[in-house]
């Protein structure tokens, strides 16, 4: 009898753990605006961006991420031209992922100039820069990374110093947001 006891203690217990076990993914964004100073940039509706090329590290990543931050940018009534000398900002993109075993860890940076400035002073203004960092476990990792574009966006113009917990749990609300801007689970 007192291994009866004994077994179903221990099997409770891995049972337990196993359901108590989560995957979590945190996602942390820091971005900042006007030079560095502590106010917000509102970019004015119809505004301009020109996504420059050679801020394309990994054709890979970009073939995925660049269409998804074109679509987040119209989505905000925002635009992007081909154009250089048309664009009212510049926008560099800059991609990183590492991959370990079942782990990720990622960032993406958004560098945005005051187009007008540059051409006319030769000289970059950055209007807003965003970093956002995320890691986690493996098997989500697409749609963590998406999400975090997603949110860099929610943040486009904003100071903002933000860290983000999400599990297995709440996930849904991540594939909800996913769908209603269109961005889907593409590889990386």
């Amino acid at each position: 009898m007192r291994k009866l006891i004994i077994i179903l203690i221990v099997s409770t217990l891995c049972l337990l753990n196993c359901v108590s076990h989560v995957d979590s993914y945190q996602i942390q964004i820091h971005s900042y605006g006007e030079e560095y100073e502590d106010k917000d940039i509102d970019f004015p509706q119809n505004s301009t961006f020109y996504i420059m090329p050679h801020s394309y590290k990994d054709a890979t990543q970009s073939k995925d991420a660049i269409p998804k931050i074109v679509n987040l940018l119209e989505r905000r009534g925002l635009q992007t031209t081909t154009c250089f000398e048309d664009a009212d900002y510049y926008m560099s993109v800059e991609f990183g992922i590492i991959i370990e075993e079942d782990n990720y860890e990622s960032w993406h940076c958004i560098y945005v100039y005051d187009g007008k400035y540059l051409r006319t002073k030769g000289e970059i203004y950055e209007c807003w820069v965003c970093i956002v960092e995320s890691r986690g476990n493996r098997e989500k990792m697409k749609e963590i990374i998406n999400y975090s574009f997603v949110l860099t966006f929610d943040y486009m113009g904003k100071n903002v110093e933000k860290e983000l917990e999400l599990n297995t749990r709440n996930l849904n609300s991540v594939y909800e947001r996913l769908k209603e801007v269109s961005i889907g689970t593409n590889e990386y």
